[in-house]
């Protein structure tokens, strides 16, 4: 039987479905992945984590491990990016987007010095976080960061990894770029992440985690990852070592692969479960078989692109499938399983 919450969101997706409404306008962002490669790999197997950043009670997704990232700030992100980039000003405006949040919100400054370096901040932590919270209050001050450390955003270092719309029925929508970026290992302490320390404002905590231990920790409901998070991190459960992540594992300057985005927009439905039974609830992505609606699929189409969920308990995590997509859209979105459609365990203390 499925839940209230669930019914709720099949309603109102079938009411968006049978009427011309026009849905609210998202909101353009930027989200940035940052990896982090260990020497010593953490006790799952894992030689690189994750930054997640824990959103506060008061904000939009509530509690929630997320990215650093924001909306766009055309006065600024955009006027920087055509000063810099002008013949790359759409890519550009959200990539500097993601290098000023992720700045403002964790401390970490993806940016060069004029002889090509990556920057070392010059001052004491209070000096940068004097910086953070001018960049929080007011976005144009990342420029005038940029110009008194005399230096530029890496621009090249951020790779373009998913493209997520919040569904139509919401009342409140984000069209978002994922990009992501591997960090150089810091050499002389090769165990440890690097310090980074949440603003305060928008999130309470920053945690590095290996992709299985974040996925596992959501699956078991001890943290609450909204559905990109939870499937970006989801399909790097296979790729235990960090270079399998790379552009080029003998460049310099470690860069993280680039693939073919796609724009998700959500759908929800019900679906035949393939593992029998009764229908399930389900989140589609395009792809599936039946993201179209189930007037136009067939039962005998393999593709699957889709995340189980319990929307009534914080998007509760039940499982993701991915099957059949590649031969389309190309070895970077190959198949990938984890967890199932049916119920997830016990429910666990948030």
């Amino acid at each position: 039987m499925l839940e209230r919450q669930a019914t709720k969101l099949l309603a109102r997706q079938a009411s968006a479905d049978a009427t011309s409404a026009h849905p609210a306008t998202p909101r353009l962002s930027a989200s940035l992945m940052i990896v982090y490669p260990l020497k010593t790999p953490a006790s799952d197997g894992y030689n690189y984590r994750i930054l997640l950043l824990q959103r506060t009670k008061k904000t939009s997704f509530s509690s929630a491990y997320v990215f650093p990232g924001g909306n766009v700030d055309r006065a600024a992100d955009e006027v920087l990016a055509a000063r810099l980039v002008p013949q790359e000003l759409e890519s550009a405006t959200l990539r500097i987007c993601a290098i000023r949040e992720t700045f403002e919100e964790c401390g970490i400054l993806l940016a060069r010095d004029a002889q090509g370096r990556r920057i070392e901040w010059p001052g004491n932590g209070d000096s940068k976080l004097a910086w953070r919270e001018r960049v929080h209050d007011d976005a144009s001050q990342f420029a005038e960061l940029l110009k008194e450390l005399d230096a530029t955003p890496s621009l090249d270092l951020l790779a373009p990894r998913a493209n997520w719309t919040t569904p139509v029925i919401m009342p409140t929508r984000w069209d978002t770029t994922f990009y992501w970026t591997i960090l150089p290992p810091v050499e002389n302490d090769a165990a440890l992440t690097p310090e980074v320390v949440s603003d305060g404002k928008e999130t309470v905590l920053a945690a590095w985690y290996t992709p299985r231990e974040a996925v596992e920790a959501a699956y078991a409901r001890k943290i609450i990852l909204a559905p990109p998070q939870v499937y970006l991190l989801a399909e790097l459960i296979q790729d235990k070592d960090y270079r399998a992540l790379l552009h080029d594992k003998y460049a310099r300057v470690p860069r993280a692969r680039s693939r073919l985005v796609i724009n998700f927009t959500p759908r929800f439905a019900t679906v035949p479960s393939d593992e029998g039974g009764e229908d399930v609830f389900a989140c589609l992505y395009p792809g599936d078989a039946f993201y179209e609606g189930e007037e136009l699929a067939s039962v005998d189409d393999p593709r699957r692109h889709r995340l189980y969920m319990l929307p009534a308990q914080k998007n509760q995590l039940v499982g993701i499938v991915r099957k059949n997509l590649g031969t389309e859209w190309g070895v970077e979105w190959s198949d990938f399983v984890y967890g199932s459609s049916s119920l997830p365990p016990p429910r666990a203390k948030l």
